[in-house]
């Protein structure tokens, strides 16, 4: 995990910094890379923890981690941990035997995945473009803004992906400690 989790925030670092070069005109590439490397980086860490993507709950569950990674609020936080814990739920009632095909999600759990994940994306870009990437348009800063925004962005997808999955692994292993099953919503 933590050579993925390295390797995606050099990567990040790379694809700030050439677009951070070529300012204004890079941005629009340039978040559609970021947003590449953090869903991937997601996906490469929940394969790591043995949960491929390849169900559509499971996707739904990396668009909830992303979103996760994407709030600054602790209420933003709250909304998002609960909704995970739902597909949580929703994930370990419908898991198949093997050799069955996935259940598919139910519509209302798919929206309000969507929906949380857009809006938390939204949201993190429009900073972005508001409050920092305004100044990648300056020659010479905007290589070093654009570098420092997407690795940090990156690197706090990665972390909110290693500990989205811990607890996963760790809830669905009954390892968790009594104290944060107390203190988890239900």
């Amino acid at each position: 995990m933590r050579r993925i989790h390295g390797r995606a925030v050099w990567l990040a670092a790379g694809v700030g910094f050439v677009s951070g070069v070529f300012g204004i005109f890079a941005l629009p590439v340039g978040m559609a890379a970021i947003l590449n490397i953090a869903l991937r980086t997601i996906h490469r860490i929940g394969l790591s923890y043995g949960y491929p993507a390849d169900s559509e709950a499971e996707r739904l569950f990396v668009y909830y981690t992303l979103s996760l990674a994407g709030n600054r609020r602790p209420e933003d936080k709250a909304i998002s941990l609960q909704a995970m814990r739902e597909l949580q739920t929703a994930i370990a009632a419908k898991s198949p035997e093997p050799g069955k095909p996935h259940v598919p999600v139910d519509d209302r759990l798919r929206h309000k995945a969507f929906d949380i994940a857009h809006h938390d994306f939204s949201r993190e870009i429009t900073k972005q473009l508001v409050e920092v990437r305004i100044l990648t348009s300056i020659p010479g800063i905007g290589g070093i803004v654009g570098l420092i925004v997407d690795t940090r962005y990156i690197g706090s997808v990665g972390w909110a992906a290693r500990h989205a999955y811990q607890l996963r692994w760790l809830e669905e292993r009954g390892r968790l400690p009594e104290t944060l099953l107390v203190a988890a919503p239900a």
